[in-house]
């Protein structure tokens, strides 16, 4: 189970405003693993400090897949600070590696996981969710 995040680029977090934009996947957090952060090279956002940046913005505000507001710090929290401390299955060995604090990591593919970032959170490429 995990939940999807997105940055609106309405002012705000104005209803009527996000309405018109298309929201920004940001990732997954999902139990039991580093969070799944989507990165976009091609417009600069390579890493969390990228991202940083744009939570900060004066015209973006942060939702979860449910609607609901998430602060910049709530959000760079749940990135950053992650552990588990579950029964690792045998199963996720396919897709994961031993990550840090207890945590899966997924396996760098070159094409959806592209690397891993100094914390508790891998870089995703392209489409998912």
């Amino acid at each position: 189970m995990g939940t999807n995040y997105y940055m609106h680029l309405g002012k705000d977090g104005d209803d009527e405003v996000n309405k018109i934009f298309d929201p920004v996947h940001i990732g997954k957090s999902s139990v039991g693993w580093c969070f799944s952060l989507h990165i976009y090279p091609d417009k600069g956002v390579s890493d969390l400090n990228d991202w940083e940046k744009l939570f900060c913005s004066d015209n973006a505000s942060i939702r979860d897949e449910y609607g609901n507001v998430v602060t910049a710090e709530v959000m760079t929290d749940i990135i950053t600070d992650r552990c588990f401390n579950g029964n690792k299955t045998p199963g996720n060995l396919m897709h994961g590696q031993a990550g840090p604090n207890g945590l899966w990591r997924h396996r760098i593919d070159g094409d959806l996981c592209v690397g891993h970032g100094r914390g508790t959170w891998d870089l995703f490429a392209g489409d998912f969710s």
